[in-house]
């Protein structure tokens, strides 16, 4: 490698492209690897740090195992305008500490996925509802810890909440979901699958006629046919199967 060559290998890219041109090569990149440019120098974690602000969706589902509390943590304190927030299987960095951070930080959240998160707790979904006005669709799937309060705290709280995930969480029963029923007018799709205790109570709230849900998910619920065929004629899409 001549003089010449060894000058342009040792160039820092981000002193030279103006910061417009060095946000759409980091857009060009996934999560992992844009971290990774943030380690290079000062300049680059300068404006890594800019561009995670710009962010508006940052899915971490593909790097589950290699994701860590702190290192999700670091990431949050600097995306406050993102809108989705995919987390699915990312158990051991979703804690209940970090789900207060995406609350307080990330209260443009439309989106947020978290199924199969052992560290999601009641008192972390309150976080959420308080501070995550905006929010539309939510996924608990497999979040084993919460109970029929954090999903009350949801129903109170997010008016905007349009998709509601919460299959086998085992916590949850009829008391939250007639709360949902009541308070969440504007609820499309509900999936309680195989949440045991929920039945013909709660889910019979669902007829009312200000209640716009469109799918139900019921899938090891104890309903009864008679209320099915009920809700089926109102226009609601009963999933029964899986």
């Amino acid at each position: 490698m001549d003089a010449k060559e060894r000058g342009i290998s040792g160039l820092d890219l981000s002193q030279i492209f103006p910061t417009e041109i060095t946000f759409k090569i980091l857009g060009l990149l996934d999560v992992v690897a844009v971290c990774q440019c943030g380690q290079l120098s000062r300049k680059w974690r300068d404006q890594v740090t800019e561009y995670l602000r710009t962010v508006l969706c940052l899915d971490f589902a593909p790097y589950e195992s290699i994701l860590t509390e702190n290192g999700l943590k670091h990431l949050l304190m600097y995306t406050s305008n993102l809108r989705v927030l995919h987390l699915d299987s990312c158990w051991p960095c979703v804690t209940e500490e970090n789900l207060f951070l995406i609350a307080k930080n990330c209260k443009k959240l439309s989106v947020l996925t978290t199924s199969r998160c052992k560290g999601v707790t009641d008192a972390g979904l309150e976080a959420v509802s308080r501070y995550c006005k905006e929010l539309t669709e939510l996924d608990l799937s497999s979040c084993f810890t919460i109970s029929d309060a954090g999903v009350i705290a949801l129903g109170e709280r997010c008016s905007a909440l349009r998709e509601l995930h919460v299959s086998s969480c085992y916590g949850v029963t009829d008391k939250s979901i007639g709360v949902l029923a009541k308070q969440s007018c504007g609820l499309t799709e509900l999936d309680v699958s195989w949440c045991f205790y929920v039945t013909d109570q709660s889910i019979k709230e669902f007829l009312s006629p200000s209640c716009k849900l469109e799918l139900l998910r019921i899938k090891g619920c104890t309903v009864s046919e008679g209320l099915i065929s009920k809700l089926m004629a109102k226009g609601i899409v009963v999933n029964n199967f899986f």
